[in-house]
């Protein structure tokens, strides 16, 4: 019973959250299926990191201010890229990548004979086939997805460049000594690997930032894709982590604390309705507390005093709801809650030590000089560290 009565008041606090969905009904050989989904990729707990890096190299270059020109970012997305998708060039990729014969006949049957139609209330839509795209909703459906973008690489070879399903974020570093450009080229060559795969960037949405922090900004041309300028921003959003031009995390504080903010709230429906404090402080490490960490491992180091003390009243304020009358001392002891920055702190040990022991970003560790005898140095230090002339970086 008291599962259900949690249940019922854990649905009632999270009506409060505005989500909106839309219904498909798909007709799949004979057979009606029903599909509720939602718009947006929703990835929860503080454990999921994205593997977000930009060229370390030419950042330390542009907080030096040594010969550099800094560094520039750009955003892309790809419109409705799911129904865009080509069933012809999809095949073809799974023949080129040595997809098993026996397995496309079973894929291309998967694809086709599909109808859809849009149910709103008791109105519904006429059917109509479907003729591109791969099914929502389904498991195999983001697996071809990905099959479909993963040749999709810049032609210079300079910029890095980075996927997460429908985005692409690419980023080059530029030196003051007169070194061309290539990321105009690496977009036009972009565009054109969209165009040859039936598919279409939206300009509208693709974004372009700038980090120099030379007291005269070198002026560089606006980056376009079929003569349609991106709007070049001071700060953006990438993987849910607000990514500003002076490397600030400013912004995505305020981001996390607000969204974090609106759902103690919850907390608060709950204790109204008897809820124990140890169910409490589940429901908040599950949907307040991994707010307030997610990806913390990158922004965790360079987070001054008094952002960390905003992040770390949400917390207080949680354990004020759960436990009324007690400090916050006293509430972290009884509930075994640690201080959030304590936590971070560990999460980035255990971060690094990871990285260390082996993982597809070791290559960004450079090994000390140190490491190239057998000796056993007083002052051992197994990675160099990044030699800076201000604090920035």
């Amino acid at each position: 019973v008291g599962a259900n009565v949690l249940q019922k008041l854990v649905n009632a606090a999270l009506s409060i959250i505005d989500i909106q969905y839309v219904r498909f009904e798909i007709e799949m050989n004979a057979v009606t299926r029903i599909f509720d989904f939602n718009a947006k990729i929703v990835i929860m707990g503080w454990t999921f990191t994205p593997e977000f890096r930009i060229d370390f190299s030419s950042l330390k270059k542009a907080s030096s201010g040594i010969n550099s020109a800094g560094q520039s970012i750009s955003d892309k997305t790809m419109a409705k890229a799911f129904d865009r998708i080509g069933h012809n060039i999809l095949i073809q990729k799974l023949v080129d990548i040595g997809v098993r014969r026996s397995l496309i006949p079973w894929i291309v049957n998967f694809l086709s004979g599909r109808r859809q139609r849009v149910k709103l209330a008791e109105a519904v839509s006429c059917w109509l086939p479907v003729t591109a795209g791969v099914p929502q909703g389904t498991k195999l459906g983001p697996i071809l997805f990905l099959i479909m973008v993963n040749d999709l690489q810049c032609g210079s070879g300079r910029s890095g460049n980075w996927k997460f399903v429908d985005d692409v974020t690419i980023s080059e570093g530029l030196l003051r000594n007169g070194e061309p450009s290539v990321i105009q080229s690496d977009l036009t060559s972009i565009a054109t690997w969209a165009s040859n795969n039936l598919m279409k960037l939206n300009a509208k949405k693709c974004k372009e930032m700038q980090i120099c922090f030379f007291r005269n900004k070198p002026e560089l041309p606006h980056l376009c894709v079929e003569d349609q300028i991106f709007e070049c921003v001071s700060s953006h959003k990438v993987l849910g982590l607000i990514i500003q031009d002076d490397l600030k995390w400013n912004e995505h504080i305020s981001m996390i604390v607000t969204k974090a903010s609106k759902r103690l709230h919850i907390l608060r429906v709950l204790r109204r309705g008897g809820i124990p404090p140890h169910d409490l402080i589940t429901i908040y490490y599950a949907l307040i507390r991994s707010t307030l960490e997610y990806c913390c491992t990158v922004w965790h180091c360079g987070l001054p005093m008094y952002l960390s003390e905003q992040v770390e009243k949400i917390q207080k304020r949680a354990l004020r709801i759960i436990l009324p009358g007690r400090s916050y001392g006293e509430a972290q002891e009884m509930l075994q809650c640690p201080r959030l920055d304590i936590r971070r702190g560990e999460l980035c040990e255990k971060t690094m030590k990871n990285i260390a022991l082996g993982s597809r970003l070791s290559s960004r560790l450079t090994l000390t000089s140190e490491n190239e005898h057998v000796y056993n140095l007083r002052n051992f230090k197994q990675f160099a560290s990044f030699k800076c002339r201000t604090d920035r970086f």
